[in-house]
């Protein structure tokens, strides 16, 4: 409803935009490895998504507590008008 990322969604996330995504660009289980930066949203930290970025050759970075609007600037822009129903229109 709020549009919260779960870790159903996460791992959904993982198997239809990351891994095709990698798969494309030469990574993945058998491929060159890669990097995904994230905030430290319980979502992206638990056991089996770790696992699945693992299997698919994926360091995780996460990001400090907070800093989110430092890093992903369309989270910033565009995103808070998804998350905010006040939020004035970006257009």
């Amino acid at each position: 409803k709020k549009g919260w990322m779960t870790e159903d969604a996460m791992l959904l996330w993982i198997d239809d935009v990351l891994t095709p995504y990698l798969e494309e660009h030469g990574g993945g289980e058998n491929g060159l490895y890669a990097m995904l930066i994230m905030d430290p949203a319980t979502s992206h930290l638990t056991a089996a998504v770790r696992r699945k970025l693992k299997k698919l050759r994926v360091d995780i970075a996460i990001m400090p507590a907070s800093t989110t609007y430092k890093f992903q600037l369309i989270d910033v822009g565009i995103g808070k008008a998804f998350k905010d129903p006040n939020a004035p229109p970006i257009f």
